[in-house]
């Protein structure tokens, strides 16, 4: 994920009093915790998530779904390769 992306996603967060940003070990990095609130928002919907995922692999069929799941994590490393390999021609 670029970096504009993860703060658009976690500025909320932050905002609603979900996550504690600090300081990471080095002047680049940042790190990320829930707070109590940000826990109980993610208890709660931890069981509409698993109803939802369980109807779509339903839907889908619990048969195909590995394949399915294997052939995302392959496109998902072949997007990976794809942006190193552009980063290496930059530079």
């Amino acid at each position: 994920m670029d970096r504009t992306s993860l703060y658009r996603a976690v500025t909320p967060m932050q905002r609603d009093g979900w996550l504690n940003i600090s300081a990471g070990a080095d002047g680049r990095s940042r790190a990320a915790e829930l707070t109590r609130k940000g826990l109980q928002v993610l208890e709660a919907a931890d069981p509409v998530w698993i109803r939802t995922q369980t109807a779509i692999i339903e839907r889908f069929g619990r048969a195909k779904w590995p394949a399915l799941v294997g052939d995302l994590e392959r496109l998902a490393a072949c997007a990976r390769d794809a942006g190193s390999s552009r980063a290496i021609e930059r530079t």
